[in-house]
């Protein structure tokens, strides 16, 4: 006589209770950061502007793709962070919150031993950098932003600025105060056989302010500036000034102008135009007599003398 087992199966109920609650803010901060970063849109400009920078400079192929895009929290990223670390911290004028780009050491230390004419071999050992190593490090970051300022052009929203280089955890104990959501970005890059990490935290607080800005032309208040400005052009249009074009802005403050010297080298905050093959491309903003209070974009269509320009839109003051 065979003897039956009989296991019986259990079915638990699923506690529904226990989730974490996704707000409706947090699918609209993510949306909009989508929106924004190149990197995960199907057209990729500035990820292949990358890309082709880190093959002029390194003469080898480069690849960067975004691996995993996750909800966390600003002071737990921080408190990962191992020593000796290596980031860049970013700011958005005239938004407080910063964004931290973290670079994989390995990678950076490789990637600055070919410049400083080395073979880029990986090293056995983590160390923090020397103050030549570190200039050049922020030239590789100053120059990345630049190359994605110029490859987004009008599609983003703002452009960062390096602040600092910040090389021990305990350099970033003010961020570790206050719970601050953030969204972390991981980023996988690999420079010819160099392949290493990249992640960026952006803070909510900076994806709110940055980030989730609508078109001004949206917005009643500056759609009726748009229409005044239009109607004063036509108002005025028979009136002589001087009109000059601006190409690009930059703010520094009192004591990075007492440290300029001859010969220095200043990277635009925000710019719209570019100098390609002898020719200058993009737009541009025309200004009229010494005022900021607005202008007109225009693009640039034939760059020899004297210079061509097409108006496009009003421009608002800033």
């Amino acid at each position: 006589m065979e003897h039956e087992e009989h296991t019986e199966r259990t079915v638990k109920p699923f506690a529904f209770s226990g989730l974490k609650k996704i707000r409706r803010r947090d699918l609209e901060i993510e949306r909009a950061l989508l929106n924004y970063l190149p990197f995960a849109s199907h057209e990729n400009l500035a990820e292949k502007a990358v890309e082709e920078f880190l093959f002029k400079q390194f003469n080898v192929e480069a690849k960067i793709q975004l691996e995993k895009m996750e909800e966390g929290l600003l002071p737990e990223f921080v408190k990962s962070l191992s020593e000796p670390c290596l980031v860049a911290v970013l700011g958005v004028q005239p938004i407080q919150a910063k964004a931290l780009l973290w670079i994989d050491s390995m990678l950076a230390l490789t990637l600055i031993d070919r410049i400083l004419g080395g073979e880029g071999q990986v090293p056995t050992e983590i160390k923090s950098l020397s103050p030549i190593e570190e200039g050049v490090f922020q030239y590789l970051i100053l120059k990345t932003l630049a190359e994605i300022h110029q490859a987004s052009q009008d599609s983003a929203p703002v452009h960062f600025r390096l602040e600092r280089i910040v090389k021990s955890q305990k350099d970033l104990a003010d961020m570790t105060h206050t719970e601050i959501p953030a969204v972390v970005l991981n980023f996988r890059i690999q420079v010819g056989s160099c392949l290493g990490f990249v992640v960026l935290t952006l803070p909510h607080p900076l994806v709110e302010g940055a980030f989730l800005k609508r078109n001004p032309l949206d917005q009643p208040e500056r759609g009726q500036e748009y229409q005044y400005g239009m109607g004063r052009f036509d108002q005025m249009g028979h009136v002589r000034s001087q009109l000059w074009a601006e190409v690009g802005s930059v703010s520094l403050t009192i004591a990075e102008k007492n440290q300029l010297e001859k010969g220095d080298v200043i990277l635009f905050d925000q710019t719209n135009c570019q100098w390609a093959g002898n020719h200058l491309g993009g737009n541009v903003i025309l200004r009229v007599g010494e005022g900021r209070g607005g202008g007109f974009l225009a693009q640039v269509v034939s760059s020899e003398a004297p210079v061509l320009v097409k108006i496009l839109d009003y421009y608002g003051g800033e």
